[in-house]
């Protein structure tokens, strides 16, 4: 994981979820495991509040969950409140069957902060599969069952941010853009849609 997927990080997680910061919330990281020594991890970023578990195939540095298999995180479901995974699925030979246990990891109304580059030389670790765009990473969200509030560029990478419906809640009409790099921080935005009003958009309304 790089620096510019660390900024990016923080910046979603703060604009999404900051009035949670107080909020015991707990924080799934697949693909956590650090391969280079000096890398920042998404550690780092959690408030105090939130407890953050680090999961990967391997056991290694910043891995608090060894996976039970390759499409298969832990038995049990619906246990965070908060997914997130980084320069992860390009080197996942069926994404889509990990963007499924991913989301099944989640409680109803939780999040989804998922990246992987769409333009980047080849790097294995051990193998380099995919280079996600927008409308992929669009697509790997709601293949498992998530709403999609943003698929975007920065730089090299491509963000997801995603929801998991809460039990009443309408799939929202989703919008894909192919505009120009914004020229302040060099991303690509996608218009963010709005979930139906009969459905709470954040899952800790009515923190302060």
């Amino acid at each position: 994981m790089h620096q510019a997927s660390y900024d990016e990080m923080r910046r979603v997680l703060a604009e999404h979820l900051g009035r949670a910061f107080d909020t015991p919330l707990a924080v799934l990281d697949v693909g956590s495991r650090r391969v280079q020594s000096k890398a920042p991890t998404y550690r780092g970023l959690m408030p105090a509040a939130w407890t953050y578990t680090g999961c990967d195939l391997e056991p290694g540095d910043n891995v608090d969950l060894v996976q039970l298999g390759e499409y298969r995180i832990r038995e049990e479901a619906g246990l965070y409140d908060v997914v997130i995974s980084g320069q992860c699925l390009e080197h996942v030979r069926h994404p889509w069957l990990l963007a499924q246990e991913m989301a099944r990891m989640l409680n109803p109304g939780g999040w989804a902060f998922w990246t992987a580059p769409w333009n980047r030389h080849y790097h294995p670790h051990p193998i380099d599969c995919w280079r996600i765009l927008p409308d992929g990473m669009k697509a790997l969200m709601e293949s498992a069952g998530l709403i999609c509030m943003s698929a975007y560029r920065v730089e090299n990478d491509c963000w997801g941010i995603g929801r998991k419906p809460m039990p009443a809640e309408r799939q929202p009409r989703e919008q894909v853009a192919q505009a120009g790099p914004r020229p302040d921080r060099g991303v690509t935005p996608e218009p963010a849609s709005t979930p139906s009003s009969d459905a709470p958009f954040f899952p800790w309304e009515g923190l302060p």
